[in-house]
């Protein structure tokens, strides 16, 4: 009986899971995407030739 239980829960939330990946749902965060931090434009950003190398 409890495998079963199981069994049935776990087919229900892979269902879910396969539906709100088909809808295009996410869940909220406050990360802004695809906005580079002040400090990585400038030059001496953490992109710079120093970061690379070690800054040696």
């Amino acid at each position: 009986m409890l495998r079963r239980g199981f069994q049935v829960f776990g087919a229900l939330l892979l269902t879910a899971y396969a539906w709100a990946g088909l809808a295009g749902w996410e869940l909220p965060t406050n990360a802004k995407k695809g906005v580079v931090a002040a400090g990585a434009r400038s030059a001496t950003g953490f992109r710079a030739y120093s970061f690379w190398t070690g800054g040696k």
